[in-house]
């Protein structure tokens, strides 16, 4: 039963339009019994530009923008006494973005909905990527990882 469902999950996706397939991914991170505080430093903390921080058990996902931002302030007098010059420290900043992007939000429902049905699945599921797909002895080309569970015999 799982199984089906994982495939109805996968073939949902295929489904969707083009214009998602494009899409750069994005880091999403998950942080167990997390207050939003605490998923913005894990944020900060983590990759520059866009993540997205979730707590699968309590239905909560925010999205933030990391970057480097730089405390400067002027420095009065210098070894000629005349300029002044600016000394800044840089440092990280994870800006909350919410409300997050309906597009992540079908993906992290769709998550949800997995661990609640069945919590080992989700929190022990990975996606691996495993060398070059097998050939497809019609075209000789690799099958089309996306289309494999259509098009296969």
């Amino acid at each position: 039963m799982m199984k089906l469902f994982a495939l109805l999950v996968v073939g949902m996706f295929n489904l969707l339009p083009a214009a998602y397939a494009s899409q750069t991914v994005v880091p999403m991170r998950e942080c167990q019994n997390c207050t939003v505080g605490q998923m913005q430093n894990m944020a900060k903390n983590g990759v520059f530009g866009i993540s997205y921080e979730y707590d699968i058990q309590h239905d909560s996902i925010h999205k933030f923008n990391t970057y480097n931002d730089s405390t400067c302030r002027p420095v009065v007098g210098d070894d000629q006494g005349s300029r002044s010059t600016n000394t800044c420290t840089p440092s990280r900043v994870a800006d909350n973005l919410d409300p997050v992007d309906a597009s992540v939000m079908v993906v992290f429902e769709a998550l949800r909905h997995v661990y609640l049905v069945n919590p080992t699945l989700a929190t022990t599921g990975k996606a691996t990527r495993r060398g070059d797909p097998p050939l497809d002895p019609n075209t000789h080309q690799p099958y089309n990882l996306p289309r494999i569970a259509w098009d296969y015999p």
